[in-house]
């Protein structure tokens, strides 16, 4: 605390520092302005990204591709074939035909589209762990529900479980499964990305459902599908509240109805979506670089400028500061004086005699 009182600062004249505050005032308000502009464009950045991605489901992304491709199949006769490979052999006696999807109250889809159900394209959906993780950089990675941000993996504050866990290699993830957050807050339920395969080896917690598609591009498909509109609209209807946490299990997951295109569509989806999404990280990117540090760098500076003299003009008919400040001494000490000499109140009640 001495050390505080002690410390020298450069003190203007006193209408100086009318002016220097005025002109901080100005000047953090513009800055102000420019940070909420900057802002107004990250969300705006947000929702082209949500604009692509219903471009995407609804067959209006790939809309000049295809009038000048046609498919060697149809997104049915994609479906039968897939179907027809589905179950393997030696299960026919125990195989179950999965849930086909209602379309009662689906959009109409763009000619050579159909729908079909997340069980029907995939090898089943799957639970993460629940075995308590470490944060000590060494084992596995493990990623959780937050990893999952704006479609994609943040791999950011990874916890790790041992290489020797038991429930390996049955929990470990391949290039292109999907991972669906199956438990949160309403409005972050649901939410999905595709692991790419890096980093590798690695799992994921029990908030999490791995899907597992049986084709290549199918993952990402389904990703748009469940983090566009119609998935929210549908999580929104399937949703169940436990605790205060929004869930969405794995039954109603393998129900959730998408669109599906023909297979060479869904390379061209893919790529178009894909870009878009580069896009707008970089982009975004480029935002939060000038929200976190040009914004506060300005602010030093204007503040460095006011303290050095160099942000307002000096007028020679301001009173100095010296004067300034030897009456403030002045003032103040006889403040002190009187307050010295000022008789001390009693707060005893005096009661009188009687004679």
């Amino acid at each position: 605390m001495d050390a505080l009182w002690r410390t020298k600062i450069p003190l203007a004249p006193l209408p100086e520092q009318h002016r220097i505050v005025a002109k901080i005032e100005s000047l953090f308000a513009r800055l102000d302005e420019g940070v909420a502009a900057l802002k107004r464009a990250e969300t705006n950045l947000e929702r082209y990204r949500a604009s692509v991605l219903k471009a995407a489901v609804e067959g209006r992304l790939t809309e000049k591709w295809r009038r000048e491709n046609t498919p060697i199949e149809t997104g049915e006769e994609l479906l039968r074939r897939i179907l027809a490979e589905r179950p393997p052999r030696n299960w026919k006696a125990k195989y179950k035909e999965p849930a086909t999807p209602d379309t009662s109250g689906l959009p109409r889809l763009p000619e050579g589209w159909c729908w079909a159900t997340v069980d029907q394209v995939s090898d089943g959906v799957h639970y993460g762990s629940s075995t308590k993780t470490s944060t000590e950089h060494e084992g596995v990675p493990v990623l959780r529900m937050g990893n999952i941000q704006d479609g994609m993996l943040n791999l950011d504050n990874l916890k790790y479980l041992p290489p020797d866990h038991p429930e390996f290699p049955r929990l470990l993830l391949t290039a292109g499964d999907l991972l669906f957050n199956r438990t949160n807050s309403a409005e972050l339920v649901g939410k999905t990305a595709v692991y790419r395969g890096r980093p590798n080896p690695c799992s994921f917690a029990s908030y999490l459902i791995r899907v597992r598609l049986l084709r290549p591009h199918l993952s990402q498909v389904v990703a748009n599908a469940l983090n566009g509109p119609h998935g929210r609209a549908w999580v929104a209807s399937v949703v169940s509240q436990q605790v205060g946490q929004a869930n969405v299990n794995g039954t109603k997951l393998r129900a959730f109805p998408f669109p599906l295109p023909p297979e060479t569509e869904q390379e061209e989806i893919v790529r178009q979506s894909a870009d878009a999404a580069d896009s707008v990280t970089r982009s975004t990117e480029a935002i939060n670089a000038l929200l976190l540090h040009r914004a506060a760098a300005l602010r030093q500076s204007i503040l460095k400028r006011a303290f050095t003299g160099r942000l307002v003009s000096q007028d020679l008919a301001d009173e100095p500061a010296s004067v300034l400040l030897e009456r403030i001494r002045a003032e103040r000490e006889g403040a002190r004086r009187k307050s010295k000499h000022r008789p001390m109140k009693s707060n005893m009640r005096l009661t009188p005699r009687v004679p």
